[in-house]
C-alpha cells in the first residue's frame, strides 16, 4: 500500500517534470532563492550571503531559514555530489520528495485513527490529489506538509505514553518551521493547542 502511494506522488508529478514547465506567483521566488543558494554553493564553496533578487541585496540569514527546509540541504548536497546543474530540476525534486513525505505522514496517521483501510485510502488519495504546488508552494504545501507526522506522533503517545513521542512532535514541529513562513508559527500554535486539549479530555 505504502509504494503505491509513494507511485502514486510520481505520477501525479510527472506533468511538471518537462524544463517547459517553470513554477508561477510565490513559487516561482521560492524557486528563485533556490536557484541563488544551489547556485553560489556550487560556484563558490558557500552559502550565498545575499540575495540579489526580491529582496533587493539585503542578507539572506531569513530568507535561508524560510526557503531552505531539511529537505532542500539534502537535495542539494546529492546535486553537487553528482554535480548536476539543473536547478529547476533539484527545485522539483525536493518539492517531490516533502509530497512523499506529507502522504507517508497522513498514511502513518490513518492507519492510527481509522480502522477500515478503504477510508485509509481515501484520504491518502485525497491528500495526494489536492497538493498544489506550482503556485503556491507555502500557502498550499509547505504550510501543512508535516502536520500529519505531528498528530501521528501525538496519537503513538496517547497509546504508549511513551514521551519519546512527545520529543519526537517537538522536533518534527522545529523541522517543520525551517523552509517556512514565520507566520504559520501562530496557526501550527493555536491548531496544535487544540490537538493537545482534545488528547487531555479524551486521556481524562
Amino acid at each position: 500500500e505504502f509504494a503505491a502511494l509513494m507511485l502514486g506522488v510520481l505520477l501525479v508529478n510527472l506533468p511538471y517534470w518537462s524544463a517547459a514547465v517553470l513554477p508561477i506567483h510565490d513559487t516561482l521566488f521560492h524557486f528563485q532563492a533556490f536557484h541563488v543558494f544551489y547556485s553560489e554553493w556550487v560556484t563558490n564553496g558557500q552559502l550565498a550571503r545575499w540575495i540579489p533578487y526580491g529582496t533587493y541585496g539585503w542578507t539572506s540569514a531569513v530568507e535561508q531559514l524560510t526557503f531552505l527546509s531539511p529537505v532542500t540541504y539534502v537535495v542539494a548536497l546529492i546535486g553537487r555530489l553528482l554535480r548536476i546543474t539543473d536547478a529547476l530540476a533539484l527545485f522539483k525534486a525536493t518539492l517531490l520528495l516533502e509530497q512523499c513525505v506529507l502522504v507517508a505522514g497522513m498514511y502513518l496517521a490513518s492507519r492510527r485513527l481509522f480502522a477500515r483501510r478503504s477510508t485509509v485510502w481515501m484520504v491518502c488519495l485525497a491528500t495526494l490529489g489536492s497538493t498544489v504546488w506550482y503556485a503556491q508552494s507555502y500557502f498550499n504545501f509547505r504550510m501543512f506538509y508535516l502536520f500529519p507526522l505531528v498528530v501521528y506522533a501525538l496519537v503513538r503517545f496517547t497509546e504508549s505514553r511513551r514521551p519519546a513521542w512527545v520529543w519526537g512532535a517537538g522536533i518534527v514541529t522545529l523541522i517543520w518551521a525551517l523552509g517556512n513562513v514565520a507566520y504559520f508559527a501562530a496557526l501550527w500554535a493555536f491548531v496544535l493547542l487544540i490537538l493537545a486539549l482534545v488528547i487531555g479530555v479524551r486521556e481524562r
